[in-house]
């Protein structure tokens, strides 16, 4: 994994979306060094998700499962509270990155210390998964 991979982590908050939530998952596995699933007390199946991919990759992923629901403002603001590394992204858990998405965008932050934010590229799928016509694309 690339050095500057190792530097990101990627925070997904997850509430009763097991539908998604694996293929989320594995779109991030090349993509940062940490991926931080913030469970907000999830009662479809995944809770179940989370720990299995905890447990598959120890090394790199980590799920804090909340006792109860704290509302999504105060499972995300203790993500953020909880990040080490210099990067980080927050992803929905029904969410996918492309191989590749990440390293360009660090790239770029890592050659100026006057950015703060960078973002890629957005191509919009429905629910089952097929590509709309509809991108978002960032310049």
């Amino acid at each position: 994994m690339h050095d500057l991979l190792k530097q990101l982590t990627i925070v997904i908050p997850v509430y009763n979306d097991a539908k998604y939530l694996a293929s989320t998952i594995e779109s991030c596995l090349s993509e940062a060094g940490t991926i931080a699933l913030y469970d907000n007390a999830s009662t479809d199946g995944s809770s179940e998700i989370c720990a299995d991919y905890a447990a598959r990759y120890p090394q790199q992923v980590r799920h804090i499962k909340q006792p109860k629901n704290l509302g999504a403002f105060e499972n995300m603001k203790m993500a953020l509270a909880d990040c080490t590394t210099p990067y980080f992204s927050l992803l929905g858990s029904h969410d996918q990155l492309t191989a590749g998405y990440s390293l360009p965008l660090l790239a770029t932050l890592s050659k100026d210390d006057s950015l703060s934010l960078a973002c890629g590229s957005i191509q919009h799928m429905d629910e089952n998964g097929t590509h709309l016509k509809k991108r978002t694309t960032a310049y």
